[in-house]
């Protein structure tokens, strides 16, 4: 598959997911097997994501993060209160 392919899902994607139910507990518990978990299923990271999530530090996950064009997911919300 490429690396632009739409059927990998982004890192705010995948981040997001892994706040549902028992996701985090499983990719604590052997985070190998739960990215290929997810990508068996159609929802999995695209290689060089992947490869971030395993060996890189915590920035380099934000800054990623930062750079997706248009990453589909949760916005930040912004409060402004009147004076």
């Amino acid at each position: 598959m490429d690396e632009n392919d739409d059927s990998f899902v982004t890192l705010r994607e995948f981040f997001v997911e892994l706040l549902l139910e028992d996701n985090l507990a499983r990719y604590h518990n052997n985070r190998d097997s739960y990215l290929k978990e997810r990508t068996a299923c159609g929802r999995g990271l695209s290689p060089k994501d992947a490869e971030l999530v395993r060996n890189g530090s915590l920035r380099e996950i934000e800054e990623r993060i930062l750079a997706e064009y248009n990453s589909p997911g949760p916005r930040p919300w912004l409060m402004v209160m009147p004076p």
